[in-house]
C-alpha cells in the first residue's frame, strides 16, 4: 500500500500526482515514482499518515485527493 496524492499546482496551473515518501522536519516529502513512495505493511500507520496529510495546507497547491492504493 502506498499513499497517492493528487493536487492542483497554482503556480503552473497543472494537475499532478505524487506519492508520499516520508516525513521530515519541514513536512512531507513526495516523489513522482510510485515504487519510491513509502510502502505500508500496517494499515493503522497508513491511516494515521492519511489523516495528517489531509489537514496540511499549502499556499501554492490545492489538494484534490489523498488515497491509499495497492
Amino acid at each position: 500500500m502506498t499513499i497517492e496524492f493528487y493536487f492542483f499546482d497554482k503556480t503552473t496551473n497543472t494537475f499532478k500526482k505524487v506519492y508520499f515518501k516520508e516525513w521530515v522536519e519541514d513536512g512531507p516529502i513526495f516523489v513522482k515514482n510510485k515504487k519510491a513512495g513509502k510502502t505500508y505493511w500496517n494499515e493503522k500507520q497508513a491511516e494515521e499518515d492519511l489523516r495528517v496529510l489531509g489537514i496540511i495546507t499549502s499556499p501554492i497547491a490545492k489538494t484534490l485527493s489523498i488515497k491509499l492504493v495497492s
